[in-house]
């Protein structure tokens, strides 16, 4: 349970209520993979469309980053939302491939707009009205949209038993139309910046970064790691686990009650982790949870029943989950103050391209091997991620 300073609801309300009710009606990603196989796309091809957003946060957080600093971080965010909502309402009405791949771009780019926009819109305002509330913010945001995605998976499962699986881009469009409306009552602290010198630093320290991640055992192994990671993920995604549940009778509807699920683990995972998460043994705490995430990828070639499919699903999602925070803490010690938001971009850009790579070549693995094989590459890829924990050479910065 959170508890609001005092103070907290007046400034922070509208940012509260917009990741509650918006989320709430957001439940197209759990069913997506469904309804794009319904309409007879390859895994190839939704693999491809998948791998639009990530590419296109590489190609242009930074762009669309100098429309927030030029016009504002809310004009940015509710910008970004508008075009968002516009895209997932035209997928109800186009079932071309070729149409919704030029959607999908026309995503990927709004989202650029708003996904660094909004978390600094809502730092700059604290940091003006109460720099103490910047904590609070961040641990009842979680708490409140992961039990906002937790209650969305039920009511899209009654959504598409209702009417059908196409109605979940009208819901995400509502999603979208709600968080501008919300968000409209939200103040904003905005000084405008000047871009050409900012975007020179910018590049001289990435290059100082980079060089210095390079030369760090442990941030180097680090970081090999997390591509590794996050290039497995698209193995333990909706992209595989929809056609390998679907070949198990699950039914249509119950994509929304497992993303509740999912949700429901990805939110008490954290306090397991704070159970038994030793200090300073967060390396050993990550090596013993992704060896569990992998022999419940294991298990998983051998289930015949959804039923059985779905438990090792959630113990893998929740194995992965609880080494998270173990994760964010372990790579914060080992960077220097001076370079450490540039050093979370460049890890942030990693898990981009490892992400856009494994969803275009997993699509394609997919459809040659089928779903439930395709994880004959999630566990090696894991293991050769722990062996690069392994060769951390923990010291201090």
């Amino acid at each position: 349970m959170w508890i609001f300073h005092k103070g907290e609801l007046k400034v922070l309300w509208p940012f509260y209520a917009e990741s509650f009710c918006a989320y709430l009606i957001h439940f197209a990603p759990a069913f997506m993979v469904l309804y794009f196989s319904k309409l007879g796309f390859s895994f190839a091809q939704l693999g491809l469309l998948l791998a639009i957003i990530p590419i296109t946060s590489i190609l242009f957080e930074i762009p669309t980053g100098a429309i927030a600093d030029l016009y504002g971080r809310k004009f940015s965010v509710l910008l970004g939302y508008l075009f968002e909502g516009l895209g997932y309402l035209a997928l109800f009405f186009v079932t071309d491939f070729s149409l919704i791949f030029l959607v999908y771009v026309v995503i990927g780019v709004a989202t650029t707009l708003s996904s660094g926009s909004k978390e600094a819109w809502v730092i700059d305002l604290l940091k003006k009205k109460d720099r103490g509330l910047i904590h609070n913010y961040f641990s009842n945001t979680q708490i409140i949209e992961s039990l906002s995605l937790v209650l969305s998976g039920i009511i899209g499962a009654f959504v598409v038993a209702s009417l059908g699986l196409s109605v979940i881009w009208v819901f995400a469009f509502l999603s979208f139309v709600l968080s501008i409306l919300i968000l409209l009552f939200a103040k904003e602290v905005f000084k405008k910046q000047e871009l050409h010198s900012v975007h020179i630093e910018v590049f001289k320290q990435a290059k100082k970064a980079a060089r210095y991640a390079h030369g760090h055992n442990v941030l180097f192994y680090y970081l090999g790691a997390t591509f590794l990671l996050a290039f497995a993920a698209t193995f333990s995604s909706g992209l595989t686990w929809t056609p390998l549940l679907k070949g198990l009778s699950f039914p249509d509807y119950g994509f929304g009650l497992m993303w509740s699920a999912v949700s429901f683990v990805i939110m008490i995972a954290p306090f397991f982790s704070k159970k038994f998460l030793k200090p300073n043994k967060e390396k050993r705490f990550m090596i013993i949870a992704l060896s569990a995430s992998s022999v419940f990828a294991l298990l998983v070639l051998f289930a015949n029943s959804w039923l059985f499919a779905l438990a090792c699903i959630l113990l893998l999602e929740l194995f992965v989950e609880m080494r998270t925070p173990a994760s964010r803490v372990y790579f914060h010690r080992f960077v220097p103050n001076k370079l450490r938001a540039t050093l979370g971009s460049l890890k942030a850009m990693l898990v981009s391209i490892a992400s856009a790579a494994s969803l275009i070549v997993g699509g394609y693995i997919i459809d040659l091997i089928g779903p439930k094989y395709s994880l004959v590459v999630f566990v090696p890829t894991v293991l050769v991620a722990i062996l690069f924990l392994i060769k951390m050479k923990e010291k201090s910065v």
